[in-house]
């Protein structure tokens, strides 16, 4: 992928082995780019991702050609974006079986307000969540603090030492004799 399209800046995970190895991360600092990660065990924390991937096993579980599904979900317009996830990716629509003018294939790299709008979209998507979900607020945790975590296998709570605080929000990173 980087071969193909470039180096990202910032690549985000879940917190799969291979993406905590030592060679991973002397990957992303020898590429330069960040490697943000969601809480393990988590599934809301990752949100995004596992919405897209309940989106595409929907889609390949109807479609005949899996290959033709995918190729029509990236050339679908987002709503609110006015433009397809391919369109921001390379610049232009992706030719497909359906009927379209050759205009609509060139690229076209005049997109200044996508990243706007795109941005927006989240914001009121974060904003319609919350009024619904149910957390409250909770107090900042400083080094050293004492707490909990529930073990994501046992299922038992063990007693933790928090080390620091995490690039995500409401993330920190606790060390645990377990």
């Amino acid at each position: 992928m980087i071969a193909k399209y470039g180096i990202p800046d910032e690549v985000i995970s879940d917190n799969g082995p291979q993406f905590g190895s030592a060679e991973f991360r002397e990957f992303g600092r020898e590429y330069g780019f960040t490697h943000t990660t969601s809480s393990p065990y988590h599934a809301q924390s990752n949100g995004l991702a596992e919405r897209m991937v309940q989106t595409v096993k929907r889609l390949l579980l109807k479609a005949k050609d899996p290959f033709l599904a995918l190729l029509e979900y990236r050339n679908t317009r987002i709503d609110g974006v006015e433009i397809s996830p391919a369109q921001m990716f390379l610049g232009r629509r992706l030719k497909s079986p359906l009927p379209t003018t050759a205009p609509l294939l060139t690229p076209n790299m005049n997109n200044t307000g996508t990243y706007a709008s795109l941005k927006l979209r989240q914001a009121r998507q974060q904003e319609n969540f919350n009024k619904h979900a149910q957390h409250k607020p909770l107090k900042e945790l400083d080094p050293g603090d004492r707490v909990m975590l529930k073990h994501p296998v046992k299922g038992s709570w063990e007693p933790g030492t928090v080390v620091k605080r995490h690039g995500t929000p409401r993330s920190y990173v606790v060390f645990t004799t377990v």
